[in-house]
């Protein structure tokens, strides 16, 4: 049986698009965010399906977005806002007694694929995966396609090729092929220079991290690009279900306030995928609740896409978020920094001071 992923969507009987984030989800509701609303009468956006039109409901992706969206929906429409006693944390979640349909990313490609009428998009998104495929090694079957092209929303001239890559080791290869194709030119190349800066700027106002910082992650992303010289994709690494490991309810989290620790990465095998994971031994509590006394982080948690892969095994890190203890088991317990959280989002980062 397929287990939910990381950017399937969810259609729910107001006509609401959710997107679902990360891994952990209760038996009876889906972890998510809300992604598209129908637009107020007599309003056009760019996406539209029939005579409906759909306004997107995040500025930008940032936890603080995110967090304004379930102030909303709790206002508006608060079943779909649920208290986490997995998570100790209020989050969006959708019951499955509200959908109306789930969009699964693969199967839009395998539909894509197969059809002999497609858009203009739809044709530049069949043949990147095409391209992908042929020069990573990597099946179609592992590939899918996520955003406003599953939902069938998009605007041929406006909307993104969004895909998804199942699995890590499938995920890597797309990795290394696209670092190739970038130096070879062609039909697959990096974002230009001036969607760059635009990103630069963008993002200088949300997050607190130094300019030369940012710059060093912007070069880091290899999963933003452009096809056939116009078109902007992004490639998202997404867990095949033997991946998916934890299972909801295995390990509680409770929240330990805030916290900022110096930390060498030991292990980033999974900061690919959302949430980023980077195993750390902790070299120094820098300020923390218990009068900054030494605690030992063994993960580094980002759900924040801009720090995904942004380290590598033997980088020194500093990061500034959330500290949980885990405890699972019988009594095993550990310690974690949460990047990406309700309580802290505009206050954390984190940055690489010294690479391996």
């Amino acid at each position: 049986m397929r287990k939910p992923k990381d950017r399937d969507f969810i259609e729910t009987s107001e006509d609401l698009f959710f997107c679902v984030t990360g891994y952990l989800h209760p038996s009876d509701k889906y972890t998510a965010y809300l992604k598209y609303a129908p637009a107020e009468e007599n309003e056009e956006t760019p996406w539209i399906r029939g005579s409906t039109y759909y306004f997107r409901q995040l500025k930008h992706y940032h936890v603080c977005e995110v967090r304004r969206s379930m102030i909303n929906l709790k206002k508006k429409l608060p079943h779909y806002v649920y208290w986490c006693p997995v998570r100790n944390v209020t989050l969006i979640m959708v019951p499955k007694s509200f959908i109306r349909k789930y969009y699964e990313p693969e199967g839009r490609v395998n539909e894509l694929l197969h059809s002999e009428t497609l858009d203009s998009l739809e044709e530049k998104a069949a043949a990147l995966i095409d391209t992908l495929s042929e020069h990573s090694g990597v099946r179609k079957r592992n590939f899918g396609l996520t955003g406003s092209l599953l939902l069938k929303i998009h605007d041929t001239k406006v909307s993104d090729i969004d895909l998804t890559v199942y699995g890590m080791m499938e995920s890597l290869k797309v990795k290394e092929t696209l670092l190739d194709l970038y130096k070879q030119g062609g039909e697959i190349n990096r974002t230009p220079r001036e969607k760059r800066e635009e990103w630069l700027n963008k993002r200088r106002k949300i997050f607190p991290l130094p300019v030369k910082q940012l710059q060093r992650i912007a070069g880091k992303k290899w999963n933003y690009g452009v096809f056939k010289g116009e078109k902007p994709f992004s490639v998202h690494p997404t867990r095949k279900n033997q991946e998916i490991r934890e299972t909801y309810g295995e390990k509680l989290y409770y929240p330990m306030g805030k916290i900022r620790v110096l930390a060498e990465v030991e292990d980033a095998s999974e900061a690919i995928f959302n949430p980023s994971i980077y195993r750390v031994n902790t070299i120094k509590t820098l300020v923390s609740n218990s009068n900054n006394r030494f605690i030992d982080v063994s993960e580094i948690i980002s759900y924040e896409g801009l720090y995904m892969d942004a380290a590598k095994e033997g980088d020194i890190v500093e990061v500034n978020g959330k500290l949980e203890k885990v405890v699972w088991g019988k009594g095993r317990e550990y310690f974690r920094v949460v990047i990406g959280t309700f309580e802290f989002g505009d206050e954390e980062y984190f940055k690489v001071v010294k690479e391996a």
